[in-house]
């Protein structure tokens, strides 16, 4: 499905950067100053991103393939925490397993490497990668016991957003909403380290944000399910119950 032709994508916020700095209404070709350009927006987007907890970097559903014998799943490279518990799913049924720290499990393993069996205990844990490696940090699951059979695992996580670029990845998280919001939080990085000021676009960049928080929260938030009558009760009376989109 396309995206809205009104959503913003990479060109747009470079652009206008790009304009903000006095390098012309797009983005040079080449250069320190295109350089330049792509730092600012970056560093908005990131900017944005953490600046809340936005529904659409929320729990993302993952099966997780747990080889026979095997003792560890890598996660995806857009792991950016744990979001849940964690299941087995068989034919019959569903279990949970149950967490630890990476120390409780690495004693564990010290004191019983050899037994087999469904896995009841996992943690998550991460390595520094070898120097002059292009991977950054690597997340790891590893489970207890070592597995029996091959299973597979279930498991939400909180996504890690990537950087956006002019060719494969043009749109950000969040769709046409938030666009004008990010753009005043990358107008604000070029204020601020392009001139060495906090003005206009700082002040504009938090006021747009409270906007964006109240449709995150209005849409994807809380939901009510109106009034609900309270039977117990003789007189009329009612309850309002909310149930939360995960």
């Amino acid at each position: 499905m396309a995206e809205s032709n009104a959503t913003l994508d990479y060109d747009d916020f470079a652009n206008a950067v790009s304009y903000f700095l006095g390098h012309g209404l797009t983005i040079p070709a080449s250069g320190d100053k295109k350089t330049l350009v792509d730092r600012y927006v970056q560093s908005g987007l990131r900017r944005f991103y953490a600046a809340y907890h936005w529904s659409f970097l929320r729990p993302q559903s993952l099966a997780l393939s747990l080889a026979d014998e095997g003792t560890s799943v890598v996660l995806p490279d857009d792991f950016g925490g744990l979001a849940g518990d964690i299941s087995i799913s068989t034919s019959e049924t569903d279990t949970l397993v149950r967490m630890m720290g990476e120390q409780q499990m690495r004693r564990k393993r010290q004191f019983d490497s050899t037994t087999v069996g469904r896995p009841q205990f996992c943690a998550i844990y991460t390595a520094a990668s070898p120097a002059g490696a292009a991977l950054g940090q690597v997340w790891t699951l590893e489970v207890w016991p070592t597995a029996d059979v091959a299973y597979t695992l279930g498991m939400s996580y909180r996504l890690n957003p990537t950087l956006i670029d002019d060719t494969t990845n043009k749109f950000p998280l969040g769709g046409q909403t938030h666009g004008e919001t990010m753009m005043e939080f990358m107008l604000a990085v070029a204020e601020l380290e392009g001139n060495d000021d906090i003005n206009v676009h700082e002040q504009k960049s938090q006021q747009l944000l409270q906007g964006s928080i109240e449709h995150d929260r209005r849409y994807f938030g809380a939901n009510s399910l109106g009034k609900i009558p309270d039977a117990s009760r003789v007189t009329t009376s009612a309850r309002t119950f909310s149930w939360s989109r995960v």
